[in-house]
């Protein structure tokens, strides 16, 4: 086992009365060599399936956008309703 501290071990006995210190600079903290080049080992994508839902997603709310304008009638969804369903402004019968 090796002697060098842990990033666990050093939070556990940093004393944290140095930083009210405004000259405090941290000379004793010593970074962990495996992670001073970031976590590197067992890296890997796990979020292709999550993209492609995504734009799957974006597909179909952009194909509905279209479709609604095109198709639609924005002066009926910004009408108000009566409570029948009757919509003001527009011939109900």
């Amino acid at each position: 086992m090796s002697s060098q501290v842990t990033g666990t071990q050093y939070v556990e006995k940093f004393d944290y009365n140095q930083l009210k210190d405004r000259k405090y600079t941290a000379a004793d903290y010593n970074v962990d060599a495996e992670m001073a080049k970031g976590p590197l080992q067992n890296r890997r994508c796990t979020d292709c399936l999550f993209l492609l839902i995504f734009m799957g997603f974006l597909g179909l709310m952009g194909y509905m956008t279209i479709d609604g304008y095109v198709n639609g009638d924005a002066e009926k969804m910004l009408a108000p309703i009566m409570t029948p369903g009757i919509i003001c402004g527009y011939n109900n019968t």
